[in-house]
């Protein structure tokens, strides 16, 4: 009796415990913090250096941010940078590569970059 009720007891936390790792493989997101990025200064001088912060989900799918304090524009004014902006340069993180960015810096050098990842 007292060893039937422990089984009872136990196998659905046992079961439990086997089903975790399933629910987060199929679900989960990878995120990685601090690595450091390069950007661009407010002038569009590849000379920015900050931390950065991904999320690449289950499907491959991500987001990349890198935030940094840079020499701010001369014109004294928030400049923004893209794709188009910069004739075509695109943001690489490791071996991904997208068009698909924008980098803010704002008149103090406040900066922001912003890639999706596909």
């Amino acid at each position: 009796m007292q060893k039937t009720r422990m089984l009872a007891i136990l196998l659905p936390a046992i079961v439990l415990v086997a089903l975790i790792p399933i629910a987060f493989a199929n679900s989960s997101a990878v995120s990685i913090k601090g690595d450091i990025c390069g950007m661009l200064d407010g002038n569009g001088l590849g000379l920015g250096e900050g931390k950065s912060h991904q999320v690449t989900t289950s499907n491959g799918n991500g987001l990349f941010t890198c935030k940094a304090v840079v020499t701010p524009s001369i014109t004294g004014q928030t400049v923004k940078f893209n794709f188009d902006s910069t004739g075509g340069g695109t943001c690489t993180v490791g071996t991904n590569q997208t068009a698909d960015w924008q980098e803010t810096v704002s008149a103090s050098g406040q900066a922001m970059l912003v890639c999706h990842l596909k």
